[in-house]
């Protein structure tokens, strides 16, 4: 290392403790800053053309608190450039180890980190951020912050466990966070991972993800979230909500979290998805390992389903009809309203943009997000009533002193591409088929009956559910004798149906050959081929000539009218 500062102590400074620029290879350990009007222990340098780094540094084993942040690394370029410009591309500080420190009672952050190949392990932070801010801030791309132990001794007394806000290609992962309002925000964030975090005790939401990001001040980062993971964490809270997705976050996949409620939560709040492109799987509430989800019952008539957005798996003990919809709880919250506003095509060239919202509802209203000239995410501000169905699509129109912008609108949500529900029947259940919504299709063409204790695996495609697994109970059964029945169900026709040339054929081991059972208009003479048994009507009909049996032969001649 190029420059050592170790054991020192630094308190009582108008704006920070320590304050290092443009260093490379600078150990700060052992230290302790307090009692600073700005920062404790801050190393950055706001170079304008963004030539100047930070690089192969470390902050170690120090404490730091009553300031406004503990320890501050990089910036976000915001100060940088007038105006500010904001975002990972052009990062202040490199490959920085930020670790085993210990940051309290500071008021914005304990920590803030803002740059690439960071790493933030191990820091003990303790009620840091009264003014609004957060344990840990990590503006980062490619880096990691894990281990790391952030607590409040009151609920909710600062904004952010974490505030990952608009970072990009990072894992959070193994950190322990309890008593902010928000565990951990890695909105407008791209190719991040949050991993195997337990969060506990927030006031407000777990987990938030907004599209688009902003700072305090009010900027964008530039980018909207997607191909977000969100996986493995242990999620508690006695009060708010689990997770939520709002402004159509893209790509984000919710697996195999746990899920702990108090006595004055509900399932229900456990995940909010504004979202199309969501993958749902293996998540539980509280250790539960089978879930009961029944119908709404509304008379005898349809009924409507309206399960936990968090589960792929559910029982259905009872219903009073048919099921007709089957809705997520986020859908049915949103109702008819607008649920969230997609971009198609970011356009070009404004510094100003409206957004208008069509469809035959009112009330909805939304604000563009603009970066580099272009539309980034629409911000739902209002949702409305009236505009349709659950999943329909609503025109939007984007105006302003660009070119090109282009988005749709969805009620509450469509569902999801590939996103499975699994139902378990512990009871006859009929699936409606003609006039469901979202529309419920299966390989009947039909409504859908299914027998007790069986399952159906439904998959959304393309806003509708279609069932890729059904059980064929109704409709074969098996007497244990060796034999199988053929069965229709609600009064329906047992149909063989041979295509084209096809015919019904029945054959023994004895006899693998067999014989046909057809039909046709007209004489089968000379015209069907046939070994001896078999038989034939004739849908023309008239006396003597409807049926026919072959008596000889293998060819096409050989018939005889019987009747």
């Amino acid at each position: 290392m190029q420059y050592e500062v170790r054991a020192c102590e630094f308190y009582g400074n108008a704006i920070h403790g320590l304050w290092a620029q443009a260093v490379q290879g600078i150990a700060i350990e052992g230290s302790r800053a307090h009692d600073n009007g700005g920062y404790g222990i801050v190393i950055d340098y706001t170079d304008p053309t963004f030539t100047q780094k930070l690089h192969l540094n470390r902050i170690v084993n120090n404490c730091a608190w009553n300031n406004a942040r503990g320890i501050s690394v990089g910036n976000f370029n915001e100060s940088n450039t007038t105006p500010p410009v904001w975002g990972n591309a052009n990062p202040d500080a490199l490959s920085t180890l930020i670790a085993n420190n210990l940051c309290h009672d500071n008021t914005s952050y304990g920590i803030a980190a803002a740059g690439w190949w960071i790493a933030v392990t191990g820091n003990l932070c303790v009620d840091n951020g009264s003014a609004g801010g957060a344990g840990i801030l990590a503006n980062v791309a490619y880096s990691h912050v894990a281990g790391n132990t952030l607590v409040w001794q009151s609920a909710g007394a600062a904004s952010f466990g974490i505030d990952s806000g608009g970072a990009i290609h990072t894992e959070i992962a193994g950190n322990f966070i309890s008593g902010p309002a928000i565990g951990i925000n890695p909105g407008g964030s791209q190719n991040v991972r949050v991993v195997g975090n337990r969060i506990q005790n927030t006031a407000q939401y777990a987990i938030t993800v907004n599209n688009v990001e902003a700072s305090a001040n009010g900027q964008n980062f530039g980018i909207a979230c997607s191909n977000l993971e969100i996986t493995g964490n242990w999620i508690g809270y006695d009060q708010g909500g689990g997770i939520v997705l709002r402004d159509g976050p893209q790509n984000v996949a919710i697996r195999h979290n746990r899920f702990f409620g108090g006595s004055i939560v509900a399932i229900t709040s456990a995940l909010y998805a504004a979202t199309d492109t969501l993958i749902v799987e293996g998540n539980s509430w509280n250790d539960a390992t089978l879930y009961v989800q029944n119908p709404a019952t509304t008379g005898s008539g349809p009924q409507t389903l309206v399960f936990p957005d968090i589960l792929d798996r559910i029982m259905i003990a009872t219903t009073a009809g048919p099921i007709a919809t089957m809705i997520s709880a986020s859908q049915a919250e949103m109702g008819s309203g607008i649920g969230f506003i997609k971009v198609l095509a970011g356009g070009a060239n404004y510094t100003t943009a409206s957004v208008s919202i069509g469809g035959g509802g009112s009330g909805a209203a939304a604000e563009a997000i603009l970066a580099g000239g272009a539309v980034i995410g629409i911000r739902l501000t209002a949702a409305g009533s009236g505009y349709g169905s659950v999943g329909a699509t609503v025109p939007v129109t984007i105006s302003g002193d660009g070119s090109g912008a282009e988005a749709i609108a969805y009620v509450a949500a469509p569902v999801p591409n590939d996103r499975t529900l699994l139902t378990r029947c512990n009871l006859p259940v009929t699936f409606t088929r003609v006039g469901s919504s979202p529309f419920q299709e299966n390989w009947t063409l039909f409504d859908l009956t299914v027998p007790a204790n069986t399952e159906v695996l439904w998959r959304g495609t393309w806003g509708s559910w279609r069932a890729g697994v059904v059980p064929l109970g109704g409709y074969f059964t098996f007497p244990g004798d060796g034999s199988v029945t053929v069965g229709s169900l609600n009064g329906g026709d047992l149909r063989l149906h041979p295509n084209g040339a096809g015919v019904v054929r029945i054959t023994s081991d004895a006899a693998p050959e067999g014989v046909i059972s057809t039909i046709g208009t007209g004489s089968p003479e000379g015209v069907v081929s046939a070994p001896p048994g078999s038989d034939y009507r004739n849908l023309a009909g008239g006396a003597g000539s409807t049926f026919w049996v072959k008596q000889t032969g293998t060819g096409n001649t050989g018939w005889v009218a019987v009747a």
